[in-house]
């Protein structure tokens, strides 16, 4: 793992049903970070009105993704806003290479450095995730088809956005194959190589 001159943010990848929000929340709390949730961001953007607020509300009202521009922007105002001294942990952001770019040139000008977190878990056990989830909370719009489209879209952005981190040492992986407590576990670990 890369030497870090701070202690780095943290971008947490992972597919569907990983668990990825449940570990940033963990990651969050243990590191008295500050949780870039960009569903969240751009939902109070929405809710409160604030500037951007009408090109978000259309893009969602779509089912289109918000343009890169936007969502960049979005983060960097939080970056600024948050204290040279508290880490960041990303959380369902960046979602493609172009927006990891995105990141690191944000990162590079608020004189920060980030690490990544892969939960990597296969699809199959993904996929039986999600039915079980959309079972049990009534989610209509969770059929096999669309489970099977949301995952397959994941395998398929996420391998650049590995290959950027892991060509100059800033990824661990994580098996997400496991119970929420021993994924935690592992996170935990992995703090010690940061």
């Amino acid at each position: 793992m890369k030497t870090f001159d701070q202690p780095p943010d943290i971008i947490i990848f992972g597919g569907p049903g990983s668990g990825k929000s449940t570990q940033a929340e963990f990651v969050t709390e243990r590191l008295r970070a500050s949780h870039l949730n960009m569903g969240n961001i751009m939902r109070q953007v929405v809710a409160e009105r604030l500037p951007g607020f009408e090109e978000i509300r259309t893009h969602q009202a779509q089912g289109t993704l918000v343009p890169d521009e936007v969502s960049a922007q979005l983060a960097q105002n939080f970056l600024e806003a948050t204290p040279k001294d508290t880490r960041v942990v990303f959380d369902g952001y960046p979602r493609t290479i172009a927006q990891v770019r995105d990141v690191e040139n944000i990162e590079k000008r608020e004189g920060r450095e980030a690490a990544a977190l892969y939960l990597r878990l296969p699809p199959t056990v993904a996929e039986q995730r999600l039915l079980k989830r959309a079972k049990k909370e009534g989610r209509a719009d969770d059929t096999p088809e669309v489970i099977k489209d949301r995952i397959a879209l994941f395998e398929k952005t996420i391998q650049p956005m590995l290959e950027y981190y892991s060509a100059d040492d800033r990824l661990i992986t994580i098996n997400s194959n496991q119970s929420i407590e021993d994924v935690r576990l592992e996170v935990e670990r992995a703090f010690d190589q940061l």
